[in-house]
């Protein structure tokens, strides 16, 4: 009888644990977690979150990070899962993060962490380059529509920047051109770390404005581009047959439409650290129209393309700034700038520029800065140098009597002083055989301006002259091909020496 009784509390005792396992296998519980970005260290939002029974039947579940990159499962029973999730930030990378499993083996809720590949996995994967020993990243994203935002199949992707030769103090531009695929998505490997990048995208006829950025130095750099479009346009004219007819004049309407850039307004405003507005900001797109800010601050830029725009700020006082803005078809769009005052510190009669950011990018302006890259510059052979000993030599009594005598240069009198002009030869964007260079004074950009009324002879400390638009550095390069004249003065040079008499 006790064997009997010892066999009988044996298989009660499986029962009971069997029933208690069944019922713990049966209990629901929750699976919660957070979708991490380890490129920018900070929670991922809007991560599409996926959990897949193993072995693997049916489709999964999935929900959305919210706005602090967290998730949750409820109603989960005892099991082994595949957790992963999927991101537009990510995906035009064309990597997809692995997923993660779980088992679940104690009747209690789990908390589990998904995060990106770090920037050095990323680039190793995508462009078998190792981050720590190229210093260069990804750029990566997609080309839009202005139109719908729908992605640009096919688009044409044209970058260029400047590098520097240290072993040869040579500098130069190097360009690379990439095409989106069908999807629209691209990634460009090769960007160097930090870099002042130039960018254009295009699609056919349609393309961006001419943007400026600055590549970010943790190696990863998430652009989208909105390319224009044009609209039809039907011109209509009136026609006036006799000025004593009483009738009123013909009008006459175009029956093949002509096809113009599509364009809305920019409207912003521009404020100080303190967030007051700068009065007389002038703002404007790169290499285009402009606007000065009023005394609060605001601006408005009619007739802005549509399409990916870069905007540039700048007052007197205060270290220039850029931004860029997409210019949709739906509506008008909005900017604001944050200008940080340029700090000058006297000292035996020379202004010191110091060390200064804005929007976290580090801008150093100094007067050896300044003379320091004139001279690089000066190396390359790409221009034409005039330091402060050839101006004195050369005795000018208006500025443009400098570039009479340099090939390729032309001076005509005009209303206000005289203009000069470039040869186009060989500049496929303009058919007038001559073009005007953009002028750049202490290095801020100025616009439909004659050197002789920006500036007087002895201010002058050095000239730089690009009579081939891509023969300039990129921060000197203009839209349609022609060169530039960058003009230093003493205001950003500072007091020359003395130069021995000859």
């Amino acid at each position: 009888m006790s064997g009997r009784r010892a066999a009988l509390a044996a298989v009660l005792a499986a029962a009971a644990m069997a029933s208690q396992i069944s019922a713990q296998a049966s209990a629901r519980h929750t699976l919660r977690g957070i979708v991490f970005d380890s490129v920018a260290m900070r929670p991922l939002p809007g991560a599409l979150v996926q959990l897949a029974s193993l072995p693997v039947s049916g489709a999964p579940r999935s929900v959305v990070a919210d706005s602090v990159g967290a998730f949750a499962f409820d109603s989960i029973s005892l099991g082994s899962y595949l957790v992963g999730f999927t991101h537009a930030g990510i995906d035009s990378l064309g990597i997809e993060p692995h997923p993660i499993r779980v088992d679940l083996r104690q009747p209690d809720d789990v908390n589990i962490q998904l995060s990106t590949p770090s920037v050095a996995t990323l680039v190793r994967a995508s462009c078998k380059k190792d981050i720590r020993k190229d210093a260069t990243g990804i750029l990566h994203g997609y080309a839009r529509s202005a139109r719908d935002m729908m992605p640009v199949p096919h688009a044409i992707i044209d970058l260029e920047w400047s590098q520097v030769n240290l072993g040869r103090l040579k500098l130069g531009v190097r360009g690379v051109s990439a095409q989106a695929n069908a999807a629209g998505s691209f990634l460009i490997c090769g960007i160097p770390l930090g870099a002042e990048i130039l960018a254009r995208v295009f699609s056919g006829p349609d393309s961006t404005g001419l943007l400026q950025f600055t590549a970010d130095t943790t190696g990863l750099e998430r652009r989208d581009f909105l390319i224009g479009f044009s609209e039809p346009v039907h011109l209509t004219t009136e026609t006036q047959l006799d000025s004593t007819d009483a009738r009123p004049p013909v009008v006459e309407h175009s029956e093949a439409p002509v096809f113009r850039r599509a364009t809305r307004d920019v409207r912003g405003v521009v404020r100080n650290v303190k967030g007051l507005g700068v009065y007389n900001a002038r703002v404007g797109i790169v290499n285009g129209d402009s606007a000065l800010t009023d005394s609060d601050g605001s601006f408005i830029l009619r007739n802005v393309p549509v399409g990916s725009q870069s905007l540039d700020v700048r007052a007197l006082g205060f270290l220039p700034a850029t931004a860029l803005v997409d210019v949709t078809a739906e509506s008008d769009a909005g900017v604001s700038f944050q200008m940080v005052e340029t700090p000058v510190e006297l000292r035996s009669g020379v202004a010191r520029l110091e060390t200064s950011r804005i929007s976290g990018k580090s801008l150093t302006a100094s007067l050896a800065h300044i003379r320091k890259g004139f001279e690089s510059r000066s190396k390359t052979g790409a221009g034409v140098y005039l330091d402060h000993a050839d101006i004195v030599r050369m005795n000018p009594a208006l500025p443009s009597e400098l570039f009479r005598t340099m090939n390729g240069l032309t001076v005509s009198p005009g209303s206000g002083g005289n203009n000069v002009f470039m040869s186009a030869a060989g500049n496929v964007r303009t058919r007038s055989p001559v073009c005007q260079p953009l002028i750049f004074l202490d290095g801020a950009r100025t616009e439909g301006a004659q050197i002789d009324a920006l500036v007087i002879p002895t201010d002058l400390r050095a000239i730089e002259v690009y009579p081939r638009g891509e023969l300039a550095p990129a921060q000197y390069r203009t839209l349609n091909g022609c060169g530039a004249l960058v003009i230093w003065t003493k205001t950003m040079w500072g007091n020359a020496p003395d130069v021995p008499k000859r």
